[in-house]
């Protein structure tokens, strides 16, 4: 894809879908702005294991996207999330 290319609504929706139906779950990173702090979010937890949707507020993308990793692969395998 070329810098001139952008990502349409259906695309990302592709890309969401496809991490879900691999991995389980997909992470969404709402970025920073002036008055709130950045925030990341599961979707697809609920979906594929019946396990309530995560959110971490606070945190950077790194940190967020690990600590969200952390706790879906714990999911996965059928552990309690401390």
């Amino acid at each position: 894809m070329t810098r001139s290319q952008r990502l349409t609504h259906a695309d990302l929706d592709r890309i969401v879908v496809n991490n879900v139906n691999e991995f389980g779950w997909h992470c969404v990173n709402v970025i920073e702005d002036d008055n709130h702090s950045p925030w990341s979010y599961t979707i697809g937890l609920y979906e594929t294991w019946e396990q309530p949707e995560l959110i971490v507020i606070g945190r950077s993308r790194a940190t967020s996207q690990a600590i969200l990793k952390t706790l879906a692969d714990d999911i996965e395998m059928n552990c309690r999330p401390i």
